[in-house]
């Protein structure tokens, strides 16, 4: 159940994902924006960590926390936090490039090879990359296969929003 549970939740990030961008009018590929981005992530994930390690050790252990905080470890379910954080950090540049593609002449057959380009480059982040031992997606950089969801995720999202604009538009 987990892995789909995961694999579910990494879709729709990539689906809501796109909607944020498309309702701020505003892509931003500033530190500053990545890092508020991430604060609002991060801020509950170290409160969280504080408290299952509190429990888990019952005790204040700063280094333990400290160890947790790191190896995203205090629970199993927390190493979501890193692959989200990753897959944050990366949403405004597939945001970009998918806008780039609908634009653009043949968008369909673009798409699709710029989704085997990213299905190759998630397997070689899967096989070649190691974060801190985290455990899975949150391990390999960039999520590894799961930028894959991601991205489709986005792409699904940005074609149903693209279509709907064009009926819209034929109507007025």
């Amino acid at each position: 159940f987990s892995f789909y549970s995961v694999s579910l939740f990494i879709l729709l990030a990539g689906v809501t994902s796109y909607i944020s961008f498309e309702n701020s009018n505003e892509v931003n590929f500033s530190i500053g924006y990545i890092l508020k981005k991430i604060k609002v992530i991060f801020v509950p994930y170290i409160v969280a960590t504080i408290i299952y390690s509190i429990y888990r050790e019952g005790r204040f252990d700063f280094q333990t926390i400290l160890n947790h905080l790191i190896y995203f470890n205090a629970n199993g379910p927390l190493y979501y936090v890193s692959l989200y954080i990753q897959l944050l950090c990366i949403s405004p540049i597939l945001y970009q490039i998918i806008k780039a593609l609908n634009n653009s002449n043949f968008a369909l057959l673009k798409n699709i090879l710029f989704l085997i380009i990213i299905i190759i480059f998630s397997k070689i982040l899967t096989k070649y990359t190691n974060i801190l031992d985290i455990y899975g997606g949150g391990g390999k950089l960039l999520g590894g296969t799961f930028l894959n969801l991601y991205y489709i995720g986005m792409l699904i999202t940005s074609k149903k929003i693209h279509v709907t604009r064009k009926k819209e538009f034929i109507k007025s």
